[in-house]
């Protein structure tokens, strides 16, 4: 009763802040020593429902605790970033989310190469939960191989990506037309499998930074 949640995307009205929060700003904590509000993606709020939200944060009650979550903070008026204290939370390095997958993978025994928890970290960008559920999900197709991993989130190896861009070389290099035609081959042999072409380019892009000190001029054209 003491902690609330309220999600801003579906509550964006002053009316909603008024019934959720400022009409029970006054109780005071029935088991806790403070009451607790949290407000997900904050900055969806109306800035009519900021305002409504403002005054109550201006004059808080002593056992009254509000945290703001929020995506975007650009969109969160200054006048109540002022009155909190900001926590910037960042990406978690890959190289942890590939440790915590590993624990995961050993404790419900799924079986997984670390070179395919490796692509599932990249793909997560930083996120725990999104590599949590992605190898929940691709475990219910078996071992977590390059095939599962592939079909489920359209993705390709490293050596493939390392293939495709060496033919790509070889065609600035030669500038023949059969070179041409086998990049394209290569590309379309790609699409014809499992490989998202929409999500490709991120691959290409992790790849290239990884890389990048291994030929510069290359990944910099």
């Amino acid at each position: 009763m003491d902690i609330m949640e309220i999600d801003a995307a579906s509550h964006t009205g002053v009316d909603n802040i008024r019934e959720e929060i400022i009409d029970k700003v006054g109780y005071r904590p029935t088991l806790l020593s403070k009451k607790i509000i949290i407000i997900d993606e904050v900055h969806m709020l109306s800035k009519w429902a900021f305002n409504a939200l403002l005054k109550t944060m201006e004059e808080p009650r002593e056992w009254m605790i509000f945290i703001l979550a929020t995506t975007e903070l650009n969109k969160v008026p200054e006048t109540i970033i002022s009155r909190c204290q900001v926590f910037n939370f960042k990406k978690v390095p890959a190289w942890l989310l590939i440790n915590n997958l590993r624990t995961i993978a050993d404790a419900e025994q799924i079986t997984a190469s670390d070179e395919w928890l490796a692509m599932i970290a990249k793909l997560s960008d930083g996120c725990v939960r999104d590599a949590n559920k992605y190898l929940d999900q691709i475990s219910v197709m078996g071992e977590v191989t390059a095939d599962s991993v592939g079909q489920f989130l359209g993705v390709v190896s490293d050596q493939m990506i390392s293939d495709l861009l060496e033919q790509i070389k070889n065609f600035q290099n030669s500038g023949l037309s059969d070179d041409f035609e086998r990049m394209i081959g290569q590309v379309e042999e790609l699409a014809n499998k499992w490989v998202d072409l929409w999500n490709f380019p991120k691959q290409l892009m992790h790849y290239a930074d990884e890389h990048f000190s291994s030929d510069p001029n290359f990944f910099s054209s």
